[in-house]
C-alpha cells in the first residue's frame, strides 16, 4: 500500500520545492483572512464570556501570520531564482551536475540555459569560433534576469568554458542585486556564492584584506620590446601549475605576466579548489585591477590570456571589465586548453570583434 502512494507524495514534494514562494504566499493570505475574521468576531463578542478564548485564537493566528511573513522574507532574499547557465563541449563530462542539483533544491525557482557544442565543428584554421553561441546565451540570460520578479533573490550558477564565461558575464545587468554561485566539481556541500557590487563600482575589497593575501603580478619575461603580443597567465586553480610557460618565453611576445595568489591562505585554497565566497569575490575584483594595469602599460598590443580560474571568477571578471568600460575584446586572444593542439592551447573567439588570426602569427 505504501508503494502506491509514494509517487504521489514525491510529486507533491517536488512541486513544493519548486513553488515554495507561491505556497508561503497562499498560507499568508489564508492566515490573514482567518485573523481578520477572528478579529471581527472579537469585536462582535466583546460583551460575551467567549471573548477571551476568541482573543487567544486571534493572537495565535496573528503570530502565525507574522511568522509566515518572516519565512517569506527569508525565501525572497535568498536563494530566490537560480539561473543555471551551461555551455560545454559535447565530449566533456558534466562534473558539476550533483552541485547543480543541490543548488536547485535550495532555490525558489529555476531558469536553465543549457548548450552543448562541438568544438571541432567550430574550429577553423586553429581558431575556435563561439561568438554566435555566446551572444545568444548572453542576450538570453540578460533578458531572463531583467524580467525576473524583483521581490526575490537572483543567483547565477555558471558552468561555462572560461572564455565563454568572460563574454557572458559582460551581459549581466548592474541594476539589481545578483549573486554568483561557484559549483564545486567534487563536493556539493562546498558550493559557495558571493554578490556583485551594486551602484558605483567599488574596489575597496582590494584593500580590506591583509597585505600578504593580495594578488601578485609577476613580470616573468621581457622579451621583444616592439612585439605586438603580451601573454598573461591567470593561475588560480590546482591545474595552474600544469601550464608550461617555456613555449611562451620562446614566442615573439613583448612581455609574459603571471597573476597568482601571493599569500599562503589564498594559494593553499586555490590549489585545493576550496576558495570561499569572500575570496572568490576578492580575486575577481583584483584580477580586473591587474588586467587594467597591464592594458595601461602595454597600449596598442594584443593580449593572449591563459586562465586557470574558477568559473564564477571568469563570469564576474567579464562583468567587472564591462562596468569599468574596458573595451578590449578586439585585441584579446582567449586561450582554451586542447589536448590535440600543437601547444595544447587554441584561441577561442567569443565576440565577433575578436582577432581572426592566432596571437603569435607573424603577419608581416
Amino acid at each position: 500500500m505504501r508503494r502506491r502512494f509514494k509517487p504521489g507524495w514525491q510529486h507533491a514534494k517536488n512541486w513544493l520545492n519548486r513553488n515554495r514562494l507561491t505556497a508561503v504566499e497562499t498560507l499568508i493570505a489564508a492566515a490573514a483572512a482567518v485573523t481578520a475574521a477572528l478579529l471581527a468576531l472579537i469585536l462582535d463578542s466583546l460583551l460575551s464570556p467567549e471573548w477571551r478564548s476568541l482573543l487567544l485564537v486571534a493572537g495565535t493566528a496573528l503570530i502565525t501570520l507574522l511568522l509566515l511573513v518572516f519565512w517569506r522574507s527569508l525565501i525572497r532574499d535568498r536563494p530566490g531564482t537560480l539561473f543555471c547557465i551551461q555551455l560545454l563541449d559535447e565530449a566533456m563530462r558534466d562534473a558539476r551536475k550533483p552541485s547543480r542539483e543541490a543548488a536547485i533544491a535550495r532555490s525558489v525557482s529555476v531558469r536553465s540555459l543549457t548548450r552543448w557544442v562541438d568544438l571541432d565543428h567550430h574550429t577553423t584554421d586553429g581558431i575556435i569560433d563561439l561568438s554566435q553561441p555566446c551572444q545568444d546565451l548572453g542576450t538570453r540570460l540578460e533578458s531572463l534576469v531583467n524580467t525576473d520578479r524583483d521581490d526575490t533573490g537572483c543567483t547565477v550558477a555558471p558552468n561555462l568554458l572560461w572564455p565563454v564565461a568572460l563574454s557572458v558575464g559582460a551581459y549581466l545587468p548592474a541594476t539589481r542585486d545578483i549573486r554568483v554561485l561557484e559549483m564545486n566539481p567534487t563536493d556539493p556541500t562546498k558550493n559557495c556564492d558571493f554578490s556583485l557590487p551594486l551602484g558605483e563600482f567599488d574596489i575597496t575589497t582590494s584593500h580590506e584584506e591583509p597585505t600578504d593575501e593580495k594578488l601578485t603580478r609577476t613580470d616573468v619575461h621581457d622579451n621583444i620590446p616592439d612585439s605586438a603580443t603580451v601573454a598573461v597567465h591567470l593561475a588560480f586553480t590546482k591545474q595552474a601549475d600544469s601550464l608550461e610557460l617555456t613555449h611562451l618565453l620562446e614566442r615573439p611576445t613583448r612581455r609574459v605576466y603571471k597573476i597568482h595568489p601571493r599569500g599562503s591562505i589564498l594559494a593553499a585554497a586555490a590549489k585545493t579548489d576550496s576558495l570561499d565566497g569572500v575570496q572568490l569575490r576578492k580575486i575577481s575584483v583584483e584580477i580586473s585591477d591587474e588586467i587594467e594595469i597591464i592594458l595601461r602599460d602595454n597600449p596598442g598590443c594584443e593580449y593572449a590570456i591563459y586562465a586557470m580560474i574558477p568559473k564564477s571568477v571568469a563570469l564576474t571578471l567579464g562583468w567587472h571589465l564591462s562596468q569599468k568600460m574596458i573595451r578590449v575584446f578586439d585585441r584579446l586572444h582567449l586561450m582554451h586548453f586542447s589536448k590535440t593542439a600543437p601547444d595544447y592551447y587554441l584561441p577561442m573567439r567569443v565576440r565577433p570583434n575578436q582577432p581572426l588570426h592566432k596571437p603569435f602569427d607573424d603577419r608581416g
